[in-house]
């Protein structure tokens, strides 16, 4: 795609935010990506001024009269925004050093402690429908439960970073046979009902690992997580008033209209695979009928850092597996990125009825953020973040997505991609 059309960066998106979202001719479904842009997103630009003396100056490498372009980013519909200042990435920590390699925080590195997960067979809990093993992971229950059903799906390996599209594969068919199993349960312990599923994947201690090796959780809850909650009432177009002069216009299909806002400015990639799956590990049947494209987008209003969101109408299709790793792979292998969190989940709950399965609800959405600098002793998550809703954000998303677009150059599985 030309870079010139479209933005190379916030601040140019925000000072030039009337031509991005002025009106266009009517486009497929009756309302145009700019027309999203405008409805979802709001931008605006301040121009803060400050005075540093000489020896502070020097010692940070700014102007004696300082002035910085704030660049703030809010979500009408949602409530989410994200500040951006370019400036910031000169701010100093001064705490002590943390450990700057992910193998710094492994217990087992120098003979201390065992790692419970490299033994799960000993050393961890099972459901009452048992486990389920491939080459790569093995579930597991938690012993420590923060829903009615919640897992673990274990990585053979050690290390929890560097997974190959096998291992990714693997644990989303363990999650799927895991929610299949947990349903069933449900099912029969209270009958028909529908609850909300949901894979959480943190990486070390700064994403919440509360250990080293690689693993994710899986819940099942009869309560909507309010996020999920959030997303799915904004699609359904009850949540009219929320927002001032955003909701009231708001589609009804609100994920696809933010995904439109965010291809306005060129922030989507589509992503089509040749590899056909059920998500159960099984090559799908239908090679004829397409399958719906996966769209991988960097968030104009992360929630966190390096905010990466992949949506398909299909989670169970090889186009969805194919976005996730791709959005992986920006952040590990591009971005260098060594904690993160990682979640996917359906935008509407599953019925326990026999025969209903992980995907069968309709429309998966998954969302990955990093959690700062390893090195660093200071968090990422500061009173703007847990008071005012407001995330200040370090990497500009025109930045990210060129990180995703070099992802996707040697991509497995994947037969096209467009912007």
């Amino acid at each position: 795609m030309p870079s010139s059309a479209y933005p190379s960066n916030v601040l140019e998106l925000a000072r030039d935010w009337g031509r991005w979202a002025s009106p266009e001719g009517r486009g497929e479904g009756g309302w145009t990506d700019s027309a999203a842009l405008r409805d979802v997103f709001t931008a605006d630009v301040q121009s803060a001024q400050c005075h540093a003396g000489a020896e502070l100056a020097a010692a940070y490498g700014v102007e004696r009269d300082s002035v910085q372009d704030v660049v703030t980013l809010s979500n009408l519909a949602s409530g989410e925004q994200a500040v951006f200042n370019v400036a910031r990435h000169r701010k100093p920590q001064t705490f002590a050093k943390g450990g700057a390699k992910a193998h710094d925080f492994d217990p087992t590195r120098k003979g201390g402690k065992r790692c419970d997960f490299c033994d799960p067979l000993h050393f961890t809990a099972t459901d009452a429908w048992g486990r389920f093993e491939t080459a790569h992971v093995v579930t597991a229950s938690n012993l420590f439960k923060c829903a009615g059903q919640h897992g673990l799906i274990l990585f053979r390996r050690h290390e929890p970073l560097g997974h190959t599209l096998g291992e990714v594969e693997d644990m989303f068919k363990a999650f799927h046979w895991w929610v299949g199993e947990a349903l069933g349960a449900e099912g029969q312990a209270r009958g028909e009902g529908y609850l909300y599923p949901m894979l959480v994947w943190n990486v070390l201690p700064r994403a919440g690992a509360s250990q080293y090796h690689g693993h994710a959780q899986t819940l099942l809850t009869e309560s909507a997580p309010p996020a999920i909650h959030r997303w799915s009432v904004l699609g359904r177009g009850l949540s009219a008033g929320l927002g001032s002069g955003g909701l009231a216009r708001i589609s009804p299909d609100y994920v696809e209209r933010l995904m439109r806002a965010h291809r306005r400015v060129g922030l989507v990639r589509e992503v089509v695979s040749s590899r056909l799956t059920d998500g159960g590990g099984e090559v799908a049947q239908n090679g004829d009928v397409p399958l719906p494209p996966a769209y991988v987008w960097a968030s104009l209003t992360p929630v966190q850092d390096m905010e990466l969101v992949v949506y398909c109408e299909d989670g169970g299709g090889a186009n969805f597996l194919s976005a996730f790793y791709a959005a992986l792979t920006t952040l590990t292998r591009e971005m260098g990125v060594l904690t993160f969190n990682a979640a996917a989940y359906t935008l509407a709950p599953v019925s326990t009825s026999a025969g209903a399965t992980l995907w069968s609800s309709g429309p998966t959405v998954a969302r990955f953020v990093q959690r700062g600098d390893m090195a660093s002793g200071a968090s990422d998550y500061g009173c703007l973040e847990v008071f005012a809703g407001t995330k200040v954000a370090r990497t500009d998303p025109f930045v990210l997505v060129a990180a995703l677009d070099r992802a996707l150059v040697a991509p497995q599985g994947l037969d096209s991609v467009a912007s």
